[in-house]
């Protein structure tokens, strides 16, 4: 073939290759390839024994496949580990380089045994390994498995480069480029990392801080370390125990309480002890280090077995028992002996969903477990005692509510001896009158259950169960019991999560002073509670706030929930949201931080009221989104609140007045969406919301006819029942939707330039020829009331799709021919001589 590059090429589509899947086919092509006879009967053979040592594997590689398939001609099978089978290869290909053999006297490594060619080439197989290692963990990882003249002359001399080109060790490619550069690689990857494993086994102080830079400076790397590891394993044990080290030393041990062990480096340390027993070494050598191990098959379970034959026990930190689904019945068929944690003297946590006596009771003996994490769905004991675990910092049980499952109980007075408890969280366990006071170190708590029917008191605390907890930060209870909660002490509280699904007031109620000290509190969720006048002055440093009731359940002469100066002072509230709450005058002026206000009430109750202070925005200068819904206020003024971006304002009715102030609007520049519902507002003006997107008006309003001038971003505009004389729209150029309804008069160039309009809907509307000669997007349009339209509105409408007069004022010819998509024409009540259809 020539050189030549193809001028006129055409990429249909990028393939990677991987290798092949028709070992057999391939056989038989490099059958072909060096035999002239008895390819047939050869090629028999060559199966066989390809499936025979699962050689197959090296399909993935048809180069080294090839040489393998070479080897074997020859009479060298490749049967034994990893290492014995690179070994033979590299002997193989040395063969070549010259008829004189020696073996190993001893061998550098069990693999090296049966070797012939390698010892009398040594000095050619050292700078080779040399090379692997050197450009293998080099800074460039892109460019590890390909390197330059240059590179290669730091390593191999003009006779060794010449030696390992001619016998096919080093492949040499050439660039296409001005300077016309070589480059050159290993025949293949796997020959290069063997090489470098034997490099590190014979250099082992030399090379283990390279590797750990590396894994620093590349921490994706593992599959490279990996592969380099399993063959160092099975060439060195003691190379492979300290290179062990060095990768479980990258290992992240999980910090979270949920946590999850990653079985990456697990995988590569069960790799490298079954490499190093497939090279006859004695479980008393190997000392590989693993820190995390999670066991939740046959294959996990052996690499538990394997740590405690070997010294690998001593450097467990983390274990994850779970029994799978796919494996239900491993922890009853014999394998029992994984659940005794005791012999993992340095074992700090510790995760199951299989919960055993066994287990229960071998923890007990891990002094320096922090961590006990229990799921009980697969849990053979009803009674959990953890008065033994006197060590514990974290302590999780969880239990998924399945019906007519086993309920597990604790005692309740079993908490006296966790005095180093930090973290409690349970989930579905049942107690009565829990006491914590004893664990003084508590920060979190955080306890749930799920209510099934009508709330009951199988989860509560007794009255002074928080009296000593002074360290405690994050406190979350859903459906627990807690009538008159004291946090008095607790004034190290950062979060408080209160949540009930029923609403119950004998059953979760909170004095009105519970918050007064908590000057730490920043985050504070209450739902369905029950607090009469809430005080939250106190905590200064608050910034989200969520208060809500199921349902408004309010009558009249029922006391308020909250104070008006319920939140005076709080000037580091950020955002803040109260849901069918009961409240007068409420005044936000002094939360000046505030960004998110979303106030939302159920039903409009005669008897009672949500009313907000008339100028309870006056301050809030940062605030971007509001949201009322329902709430009463009087003239509410947003002059000040430059920076808002979103508005809804809807009530159900207009029965009780609420009314703005329309000159808010005039310095909302940042505004981007507006909903106004039953909102009395006399002359909106919207021109100076230059950034509005979205406007949704229904009742109460009157614009002015220029309120949407200039207002180029906006997308769709929806008015209902709104007053306005003369609207014009002409400026609205991105308008997509537009849907008026009310006492509203349009000039007759309103849409004039709306090229994107899609949606155009006008009931009891006003307008006389009503152009639409630049709308040639238009798909649906409705009109309906006293609208007539110039005689050639609809040349252009060549998307329309739908078409609805009713009540349509029109005495001309309308010509729909230029409609080819259009699919349905309703013509409703008028008489047809007022409208010709021509189509």
């Amino acid at each position: 073939m020539t050189d030549e590059h193809l001028k006129q090429y055409e990429v249909g589509s990028l393939i990677e290759l991987k290798g092949i899947n028709e070992f057999n086919d391939l056989n038989k092509q490099i059958l072909k390839c060096l035999l002239t006879s008895q390819v047939g009967k050869k090629q028999l053979m060559l199966n066989e024994y390809v499936r025979k040592y699962n050689i197959q594997v090296f399909a993935s590689a048809p180069a080294l496949y090839k040489m393998i398939v070479c080897a074997w001609l020859e009479g060298i099978q490749l049967t034994g580990s990893r290492c014995e089978t690179y070994s033979a290869l590299f002997d193989f290909l040395l063969k070549k380089a010259s008829s004189s053999t020696a073996p190993f006297n001893p061998p550098p490594a069990q693999c090296f045994v049966n070797t012939q060619h390698i010892r009398p080439n040594i000095d050619l197989f050292n700078s080779l390994a040399e090379l692997a290692f050197v450009q293998l963990f080099k800074s460039g990882k892109e460019t590890n498995f390909l390197f330059n003249g240059s590179e290669l002359s730091n390593c191999l001399d003009q006779e060794q480069k010449a030696l390992a080109l001619k016998v096919g060790i080093l492949l040499e490619r050439k660039i296409e480029s001005i300077s016309g550069s070589l480059t050159f690689s290993f025949i293949h990857k796997s020959m290069q990392v063997f090489l470098a494993a034997y490099y590190i086994a014979s250099n082992v102080s030399a090379t283990l801080n390279a590797i750990s830079t590396y894994l620093f400076k590349y921490p994706d790397a593992f599959l490279t370390v990996y592969e380099v590891f399993v063959f160092v394993c099975g060439q060195d044990i003691q190379a492979g125990n300290a290179l062990s080290r060095v990768i479980d030393g990258h290992n992240v041990l999980p910090e979270d309480t949920n946590f999850q062990v990653d079985t990456t480096i697990q995988d590569i340390i069960e790799c490298g002890y079954d490499e190093a027993k497939a090279n006859k070494e004695r479980d008393e050598n190997i000392h590989l280090q693993l820190s995390c191990c999670r066991c939740f098959d046959s294959k996990s379970i052996g690499t538990l077995r394997n740590t405690v034959k070997t010294k690998m026990s001593s450097s467990l930190r983390v274990l994850q028992i779970e029994q799978s689904k796919s494996e239900p019945d491993i922890f009853q068929q014999g394998e029992q002996c994984v659940l005794d944690v005791s012999i993992f003297p340095n074992l700090e946590r510790l995760r199951s969903n299989v919960v055993t006596p066994l287990l229960l009771r071998t923890v007990t003996g891990c002094d320096k477990l922090n961590c006990l994490f229990l799921e009980l769905d697969f849990c053979a004991v009803e009674d959990l005692d953890m008065s033994p675990y006197h060590s514990l910092q974290t302590l999780v049980i969880l239990k998924h509510l399945i019906p007519s499952s086993t309920v597990y109980t604790l005692v309740s007075d079993e908490f006296y001896m966790l005095t180093n408890l930090k973290n409690l969280i349970l989930k579905n366990i049942n107690y009565t009158g829990l006491d914590l006071s004893a664990c003084h170190q508590l920060e979190t708590i955080h306890i749930t259950a799920e209510r099934r029917g009508s709330p009951s008191e199988s989860y509560s605390f007794v009255l002074d169960a928080f009296r000593s907890l002074v360290n405690l930060k994050h406190l979350t209870l859903i459906n627990i019991s807690h009538d008159g909660l004291d946090l008095y002490v607790c004034q190290q509280l950062e979060t408080i999560h209160i949540s009930t699904e029923f609403f119950h007031d004998s059953m979760h109620t909170l004095e009105t002073n519970a918050f007064k000290l908590l000057v730490n509190l920043k985050c504070l969720t209450l739902n369905n509670v029950s607090h009469e006048g809430l005080d939250l002055s106190s905590c200064q440093k608050l910034e989200t706030v969520h208060i809500s009731r199921q349902k408004f359940i309010m009558f009249a002469g029922t006391p308020n929930d909250l104070m008006s100066d319920t939140f005076h002072g709080l000037v580091n509230l950020n955002r803040i949201q109260l849901k069918n709450l009961n409240f007068n005058a409420l005044d936000l002026s002094s939360c000046h931080l505030l960004e998110n206000v979303y106030i939302y009430r159920e039903e409009i109750s005669s008897n009672t009221s949500s009313t907000l202070l008339c100028d309870a925005f006056r301050a809030l200068g940062k605030i971007k989104h509001l949201t009322l819904y329902n709430v009463n206020h009087d003239n509410l003024d947003l002059s000040l609140c430059h920076q808002l971006e979103t508005i809804s304002i809807r009530r159900d009715s207009l029965s009780i007045p609420n009314e703005m102030v329309p000159d808010a609007f005039h310095v909302l520049e940042n505004l981007t969406m507006l909903t106004l519902k039953n909102i009395i507002c006399e002359g909106l003006d919207l021109s100076a919301c230059q950034q509005l997107t979205c406007v949704s008006i229904y009742s109460g309003v009157s614009l002015v006819p220029d309120s949407c001038r200039g207002l180029k971003n906006l997308d769709n505009i929806t008015l209902s029942d709104i007053i306005c004389d003369g609207l014009n729209l002409t400026s609205c150029l991105n308008l997509k939707l537009i849907h008026i309804s009310g006492n509203v008069s349009l000039v007759p160039g309103a849409f004039r330039s709306m090229v994107k309009l899609k949606d155009l809907t006008l009931n009891q509307v006003r307008c006389e020829n009503l152009d639409l000669s630049c709308c040639s997007n238009l798909e649906n349009i409705h009109v309906h009331g006293d609208v007539s339209l110039k005689e050639e509105a609809f040349r252009v409408l060549v998307n329309l799709k739908r078409l609805t007069f009713v009540t349509f004022k029109s005495g001309k010819k309308l010509d729909l021919s230029s409609c080819p998509l259009l699919k349905q024409v309703d013509v409703r009540r008028y008489p047809v001589s007022r409208f010709t259809l021509d189509c």
